[in-house]
């Protein structure tokens, strides 16, 4: 499974028999490819799965299962987190949840393997209790990040690409 908030290094593509069909985001390349299967009267297959198979192949060490990824959260993590960003009160969590929840950079990053989202979810509400529910499962196109995780912490980074209304706009 492809982690939700690592862009690819060579961006996100798949290769269709030679042909290369690319996009901006997972969800979007995964809706490119059938598409192209349909209009190209091919079979539609199992595109999620496929795009998620060559983005491992192509980049085995950034890839891992829900299960790996969910022993990769541990509290050290979140400890090493706050002690170099620091978190924000409450009150700035959900000032900016509102920003992120109308937000057109927002989407889903879930897979379709149910048990690797529900097993990185646990590990995830367990590291890092004060997400917001709503956003679970989201992650910004722009900074690349898991939003209801981004949010926690006042890392201080500045986004000049994103939009105006942005709480990491620059």
């Amino acid at each position: 499974m492809w982690p939700p908030s690592v862009i690819p290094p060579s961006g996100y593509w798949f290769d269709e028999k030679g042909l290369r069909v690319e996009s901006t985001s997972l969800p979007n390349l995964i809706a490119a490819l059938k598409q192209y299967r349909k209009d190209s009267g091919s079979p539609e297959g199992d595109p999620s799965y496929e795009v998620h198979a060559q983005l491992c192949a192509r980049h085995p060490s950034l890839c891992t299962t829900g299960r790996k990824l969910a022993a990769l959260v541990p509290k050290s993590i979140r400890r090493f987190l706050i002690h170099r960003c620091g978190l924000v009160s409450k009150e700035e969590v959900q000032r900016r949840a509102a920003i992120c929840l109308t937000c057109p950079q927002r989407q889903e990053w879930r897979s379709t393997c149910t048990s690797c989202n529900d097993s990185l979810n646990k590990a995830l509400r367990k590291t890092f209790p004060g997400r917001v529910s709503e956003l679970e499962g989201h992650a910004c196109v722009i900074g690349g990040d898991e939003v209801s995780i981004a949010m926690l912490f006042d890392s201080g980074d500045k986004l000049t690409v994103a939009p105006k209304a942005c709480w990491r706009h620059a």
